[in-house]
């Protein structure tokens, strides 16, 4: 977790049902055949102008084009996988068991494959070989939608979310919608509604028919009642040589979690990876390595008979840098901006179908 609040720690049971749903995706390996579709897909269409957008309009219009009624397939097959992956990026950036993004990609495969069923068999204009796209797509969705193991992952993980959600808000810990993010919990806040939300929290699931045989329920209480009185504990007055000042402490170890995040950022940004978990390995091992640079034997070696390392990076050739950045940028797929606002519309699969009904 990203903030591992010790009242949270026992989410750690959702945590790898939530491992257990990614590896379970990665065994159906459908990221890399929804991309290698897109990208089909994406360069028949870029050869007719004017496409995607009439795309568009016909679907905010709610009605089927007048025109190029056989490549209308495409666009949506395209559409809708860019809708599928969009769930990859659900959230807000604060990891789980704040963000889900796995949760929301798997089910937004298996509404996909559900409504592929639906179209795939409606030809607009009697050929079948014009719904080639959308056969395509429902293929390679139909061994997930058929993974029972798959749903009973969902079905579980999503019980232990609704819980999580309701302690969330309770505890007023990065609420959804908020501004602070994992941040949260610098301000100010009145102890006596968060400690009675908890309080209700607690009643809702010592209540609940189940209790009694599902032990992470009863570890999770048990960890709010070890912590009650820390994490609702009253100011502490401290004597300043500015004057007397009062202190909240700290419900949560978010302070020591922000200067990880801000160190992760920070690596994140100097090697372009997420994990920093080889970072943190290889620290004490790369540490000489810079302060070898002192020694003026190494740097001499380094530096091949130049005076400064910015010479040294000077000789590297900057052309196949530019080529080699071009490259990396042309194979990088675009989403069309009508696209982007089209699978942010609520319901979009929906309004694909309903389309296709039409002509039904």
């Amino acid at each position: 977790m990203n903030q591992r609040a010790s009242h949270f720690s026992d989410f750690r049971d959702a945590e790898h049902d939530y491992d257990a749903i990614r590896q379970r995706l990665r065994k159906h390996g459908l990221t890399e055949k929804l991309l290698y579709y897109a990208r089909r897909f994406k360069a028949a269409i870029d050869e007719q102008p004017g496409l995607v957008e009439s795309f568009s309009e016909n679907v905010q219009g709610h009605c089927l084009p007048s025109q190029k009624l056989e490549v209308f397939p495409l666009v949506c097959a395209y559409a809708l996988i860019q809708w599928a992956l969009e769930g990859k990026t659900d959230g807000e950036g604060y990891g789980f068991p704040f963000d889900r993004p796995h949760v929301q990609f798997a089910k937004r495969l298996q509404a996909l494959g559900q409504g592929l069923e639906q179209i795939k068999d409606v030809h607009l204009r009697g050929q079948w070989a014009d719904n080639k796209p959308l056969f395509k797509l429902s293929c390679e969705l139909k061994s997930l939608c058929a993974d029972e193991g798959l749903q009973r992952m969902l079905i579980a993980i999503d019980l232990k979310i609704e819980v999580f959600d309701r302690l969330r808000s309770a505890m007023r810990i990065a609420e959804a919608g908020g501004t602070a993010g994992l941040n949260s919990g610098s301000r100010p806040l009145a102890m006596g509604p968060i400690e009675k939300a908890v309080e209700h929290f607690h009643q809702e699931i010592t209540s609940r028919a189940d209790y009694a045989s599902t032990p992470h329920w009863q570890a999770l209480i048990g960890q709010i009642d070890k912590y009650k009185d820390k994490l609702f504990a009253d100011p502490i007055t401290v004597r300043t040589p500015s004057g007397t000042r009062r202190l909240q402490p700290q419900r949560t170890n978010n302070l020591m979690e922000r200067f990880f995040r801000d160190f992760r950022r920070a690596a994140r940004r100097r090697s372009g990876h997420n994990s920093i978990s080889r970072l943190l390995q290889s620290m004490i091992a790369d540490t000489p390595l810079v302060r070898n640079l002192e020694n003026p034997r190494y740097l001499k070696i380094l530096l091949n008979g130049q005076a400064t390392l910015e010479q040294r990076f000077a000789q590297i050739d900057a052309q196949t840098v530019r080529e080699e950045l071009r490259a990396a940028q042309s194979s990088l797929e675009k989403v069309p901006p009508q696209i982007r606002q089209l699978i942010a519309l609520p319901a979009f699969p929906e309004a694909i179908c309903r389309l296709f009904q039409k002509a039904a």
